[in-house]
């Protein structure tokens, strides 16, 4: 049941929809939202940044939820706009309610709505969450199996590793200081610090056991201090000044799984490698293969 401010969707003829790459009508409610203030200091002659990791020194902004819905009557119209008159009566947040989790949230962005036929609506919206807890999970672990963070294995948060983006990348020069007349000018300056995407699929058996790994995994990258993370092929600190979105979320009876986009900055690394674990995935688009060698199919 969908309900917002304790009252149910289904109340103004709302009708749930199914998001783009999901089988469900909510995205983000799974995120790690970005961190808020300044993350690191940039010295200019060096190389990289100083990151800000110490806990007096970590703070959260907002998350972002997506829903979609439908409306089909002769009525639709109307009760588009009384979903709106409701939306438009609150003064503050209120409480939105999913078959997996609630939220304190307001509206913010505008609601795109469509009229593709005779007495039939769709429309999109977004959610914002302004306040969004670290998740309550301890964890620690000395495993030095390959892959890892911090010691605590992929395998152990049932997630594993298929990709990164613009990890074999230079960053571009800091910022130029030079006086120049006859010429363009010019300064030689040490590159920025790497930013790079590392793309991940992640799996449950069924979608609390998926929430309790990604929120072990938002956990880890909220905590103080730098992450150690080793592929085998690569090793490297980095820090999380920008959270994860999770995406492709899929829910059924006896599994879930879900695609996480984690965004790092990197303090060192050792190796350098953009390689694609396709020995972990299967050669169907349309199946995942567990750490346990079970072909989960994913439509």
């Amino acid at each position: 049941m969908y309900r917002l401010n304790n009252i149910p969707l289904s109340n103004f003829g709302i009708v749930p929809g199914k998001l783009d790459d999901s089988n469900i009508a909510v995205a983000g409610i799974l995120d790690m939202p970005a961190r808020i203030g300044k993350t690191f200091h940039d010295w200019t002659g060096e190389a990289g940044v100083e990151p800000y990791v110490l806990p007096s020194e970590i703070r959260f902004g907002e998350r972002t939820l997506g829903f979609t819905g439908f409306i089909i009557g002769n009525d639709a119209k109307e009760q588009l706009q009384s979903y709106y008159r409701e939306i438009n009566s609150f003064s503050d947040l209120v409480l939105f309610e999913t078959p997996w989790s609630e939220h304190q949230v307001y509206v913010k962005s505008k609601i795109e709505a469509q009229e593709p036929s005779s007495n039939f609506v769709k429309f999109r919206m977004e959610f914002v969450e302004p306040v969004v807890p670290v998740p309550d999970h301890e964890i620690t672990g000395t495993d030095l199996n390959i892959p890892n963070i911090d010691g605590i294995s992929f395998k152990s948060l049932n997630m594993v590793l298929t990709g990164f983006n613009d990890r074999l990348n230079r960053p571009e020069i800091k910022d130029q200081q030079f006086t120049a007349y006859q010429t363009s000018g010019y300064q030689i300056t040490p590159a920025k610090a790497l930013e790079f995407e590392m793309e991940l699929a992640m799996y449950g058996l069924n979608y609390e056991d998926l929430k309790t790994k990604i929120e072990q995994l938002h956990a880890m990258m909220a905590a103080p201090g730098i992450r150690e993370i080793s592929t085998g092929r690569d090793s490297f600190t980095a820090f999380c000044p920008s959270g994860f979105f999770v995406t492709r979320l899929l829910i059924a009876d006896n599994y879930a799984l879900a695609k996480v986009r984690l965004k790092l900055m990197a303090t060192s690394a050792s190796g350098a490698s953009a390689l694609v674990l396709k020995e972990l995935l299967d050669n169907q688009d349309a199946q995942f293969i567990t750490n346990e060698d079970q072909i989960i199919e994913l439509y």
